[in-house]
């Protein structure tokens, strides 16, 4: 009998365990900031309305939208976590486009920014801008990758 109790107890335990852990990696809402860069780095906010971290070692690819503006353009993005779990890269696009009475003009561009920041705290870090396949700069920012509770998208 108190073998059988012990057995129920462990399992019990084991569940919890494996409860807690896989909650850990459910999906939120992030806000990705390249803070206030310098070198000519362009100030970013895209919100990731359903962000899920990556397995040590493993990529995602969250989708979301640039909400510094008063349009919501479509950002994608690759998210990795190093082997360690100790650094989260992300490499964000950013397709703008010119707005006109009847919807999208011709004019549009990319904007393609490189994130490298500490994990789990992801604040701070470098930040890279590229336009047209030439890296514009790379800069120490205090860029981050944070929980938010965002306005509606515009």
């Amino acid at each position: 009998m108190a073998a059988l109790r012990m057995w129920c107890r462990a399992v019990v335990l084991a569940l919890l365990f494996v409860a807690a852990s896989s909650s850990s990696g459910r999906a939120s809402v992030k806000c990705l900031s390249s803070g206030t860069p310098s070198n000519g780095i362009p100030q970013v906010l895209v919100v990731f309305p359903k962000f899920s971290a990556p397995k040590r070692g493993q990529c995602s690819e969250p989708a979301g939208y640039e909400a510094s503006t008063p349009r919501a353009y479509p950002a994608s993005a690759t998210a990795c976590l190093n082997a360690a779990g100790s650094k989260i890269y992300i490499g964000l696009t950013i397709r703008a486009f010119e707005h006109s009475p009847g919807g999208p003009g011709t004019f549009s561009f990319e904007k393609l920014i490189g994130f490298e920041l500490p994990y789990p705290a992801s604040i701070g870090g470098l930040v890279s801008a590229e336009t047209s396949g030439a890296l514009d700069a790379t800069s120490v920012s205090d860029a981050s990758l944070t929980t938010c509770h965002p306005s509606p998208m515009p």
